[in-house]
């Protein structure tokens, strides 16, 4: 059927078909109210005769739904490096190295940049917001989420680290272990592959004054040179796994936008 009338409002193009049970589908292009469009409305049959409706809104959020890029960078020495790295690849970051405190820049290209800490970059990716993500694998590990990891940069480079004070044995005796970290989750998968029971005692600052404090026997921390280290009275005593900058993908977005994206790492890996 098609509806035309009250209030201007337009349902155009509205199709019933018969189903099982008397239930039906229905396809419809609503024009009108607020300007808003509603296109590619779909209904579809449910059990009971009931029916759910999905459709593409455009207008609030066309962005989203248009052939933009939006790229999500962790804020800092990331950022930096994927920067260079980008316009080594022919982009012009001129906005975003020009944003002052703005927190998204839009590029050349047809890419938008969303400058992020962390966390957030993977919560960003994983809910759609932001097609790709630029993060560490250091918070991969620890937050884990639904996405898809494509690409090792090779920069932001450190490792994973137990760490005690200097001349300690920290696997001596039979008593459970204290451990200071940042990294709640990956230090407990970590004991665990060992098989052992440890007390984790979540840490926000730095954490090296655990061990100084007498609170922990060890800590599970980021170590890049290890001077930091050293010049606290605290020694590696084994490596845990190796980190270092990774490309995070939509698991949406790989597939509608597969060609666009496919072509944008696919730029930044010829250039790594």
């Amino acid at each position: 059927m098609v509806k035309k009338g009250l209030n201007e409002n337009k349902f155009e193009n509205s199709q019933c078909l018969t189903g099982e049970n008397g239930t039906f589908h229905l396809s419809l292009v609503k024009k009108g109210l607020n300007e808003n469009k509603f296109e590619n409305s779909q209904c579809l049959t449910g059990e009971n005769g009931t029916f759910h409706l999905s459709l593409v809104k455009k207008g609030l959020n066309e962005k989203v739904q248009s052939n933009v890029i939006r790229i999500a960078l962790t804020k800092g020495r990331l950022e930096k490096k994927a920067t260079e790295l980008f316009e080594k690849a022919g982009f012009d970051m001129t906005p975003l190295r020009e944003r002052g405190r703005q927190l998204v820049a839009r590029i050349d290209g047809g890419l938008e940049i969303v400058i992020a800490k962390p966390p957030d970059v993977l919560t960003y990716v994983e809910h759609g917001v932001c097609d790709i993500g630029i993060v560490g694998k250091d918070t991969i590990l620890e937050y884990g989420g639904k996405y898809f990891e494509v690409l090792d940069l090779g920069f932001g480079k450190c490792r994973f680290s137990l760490a005690v004070k200097k001349g300690a044995d920290f696997y001596s005796g039979y008593g459970v272990k204290t451990v200071a970290t940042k990294y709640s989750n990956i230090t407990r998968h970590f004991f665990e592959s060992k098989g052992m029971d440890v007390d984790i005692v979540k840490i926000e600052g730095s954490v090296e004054l655990a061990p100084l404090l007498g609170l922990a026997g060890g800590i599970v921390d980021l170590v890049e040179t290890g001077s930091t280290l050293h010049e606290n009275g605290l020694e590696e005593v084994e490596e845990i796994v190796s980190i270092s900058a990774r490309v995070i993908v939509n698991t949406v977005s790989m597939k509608l936008k597969k060609q666009r994206l496919d072509e944008i790492i696919g730029r930044i890996e010829e250039n790594l």
